[in-house]
């Protein structure tokens, strides 16, 4: 994977946002957090992910983000930088791969990161966690280099009061299974996954197109979202923001044979 602009710096934090398998409630956390911090003076930028795309998400309102591009029939992956916040990046992985294929995007953009010398990569995310807690929210934190033997690092401390994901915790997530794996041996050795349990909203599986934050905005939203965007802030160093949890954000689902007919795919 490449920067298609070859002057623009990435952080030494990256936010990595992508749709999580329920409500996109991290990548819309990390949106309200964009949008709290994004002024005229953001520089922006786009990435060839070369993997076909079978869902996208179109973010919704005024958010700064028209000028990204779609990312033809790839994944789109977008990176931009607030100017209020040096060092600081946020990468926008709008759309996801076959399942099969999560792991060849994760090891992509991990890989971009170690290239360009990324310190800190802390990813938001919603997921039905097996071991969430008696069918009440919870909020847990993975570190995949210390499960692997690793140093703790700047976002093990800052996150010090979110509870660890028990050991043999599984989530159906197929893109968030596949980073932990290969994080935990990545030369980016400080990567932080900060985990909401989380349900998938009722039939919202079963439709081409959903505006989640509008449709199945019930009360678990707000807190998902919320909850996920503070705790982001507060990774960052950023808490001063104040994100809010209203970001609406359209998931299509193209499914494999849409995905075919659409032009500039990459196999």
């Amino acid at each position: 994977m490449e920067l298609n602009d070859a002057s623009f710096t990435l952080g030494a934090t990256v936010i990595l946002a992508y749709p999580d398998d329920t409500r996109v409630a991290g990548y819309r956390a990390a949106l309200a957090l964009w949008a709290a911090l994004a002024d005229d003076a953001d520089s922006m930028c786009t990435a060839a992910s070369g993997l076909a795309a079978v869902e996208v998400l179109q973010p919704l309102g005024e958010l700064g983000l028209g000028a990204l591009g779609t990312g033809g029939g790839d994944v789109p992956v977008a990176f931009a930088n607030p100017a209020r916040r040096p060092g600081l990046t946020f990468c926008f992985v709008s759309g996801l791969p076959a399942a099969a294929r999560a792991p060849e995007l994760a090891d992509r953009l991990l890989g971009l990161f170690e290239k360009h010398g990324v310190q800190r990569v802390v990813v938001p995310a919603a997921a039905n966690v097996s071991e969430g807690g008696a069918g009440r929210t919870r909020l847990w934190s993975l570190f995949p280099a210390l499960a692997g033997g690793g140093p703790s690092g700047a976002l093990a401390d800052a996150l010090a009061d979110v509870a660890r994901l028990p050991a043999g915790a599984q989530t159906n997530d197929a893109f968030l299974s596949a980073l932990s794996t290969i994080a935990a041996v990545a030369a980016v050795g400080d990567v932080g996954l900060l985990i909401h349990d989380d349900r998938r909203p009722g039939t919202s599986g079963y439709r081409e197109r959903v505006v989640f934050g509008a449709e199945f905005a019930d009360d678990d939203d707000a807190v998902v979202v919320g909850e996920l965007a503070r705790r982001l802030a507060a990774a960052v160093a950023a808490g001063a923001a104040c994100p809010q949890p209203s970001v609406e954000v359209a998931r299509v689902r193209l499914g494999a044979e849409a995905a075919a007919r659409r032009p500039g795919i990459c196999s």
